[in-house]
């Protein structure tokens, strides 16, 4: 008696299963009509042309650490008109140089040589 009760209960569940699944594939799918399809053709489109003139001119580490550097001066003196969040930032960098020796050790990559902004 309980393994008859077993197999109807069994077969109910596996007939929603099925019945659901019918009912899905069969009911008419509305799609929404909206031009997002030519915006993300176009978008696609717009960042591999704007990435043509990277894969042509590639830059060393020099120039990539010297125009890094010319970018620090550069907003250096931005940043020095934001005093209230001087502390954040300091304390935030001490943070993260006493995590990078661990972060370091899981990359990859050949570090470049780092130094800390200070302002």
């Amino acid at each position: 008696m309980k393994r008859v009760i077993v197999f109807v209960v069994f077969f109910l569940i596996l007939g929603f299963a099925l019945a659901g699944l019918y009912w899905s594939q069969r009911r008419p799918k509305s799609a929404p009509v909206s031009a997002n399809a030519i915006l993300n053709m176009a978008a696609d489109a717009q960042r591999d042309l704007s990435r043509i003139p990277m894969h042509f001119t590639r830059l060393s580490d020099e120039q990539e650490i010297g125009i890094g550097k010319e970018l620090l001066l550069a907003t250096q003196s931005k940043r020095a008109s934001l005093l209230p969040g001087k502390r954040a930032s300091k304390s935030m960098s001490r943070a993260s140089e006493t995590r990078w020796p661990f972060t370091l050790i899981a990359a990859c990559r050949t570090p470049l040589p780092f130094s800390p902004i200070t302002t």
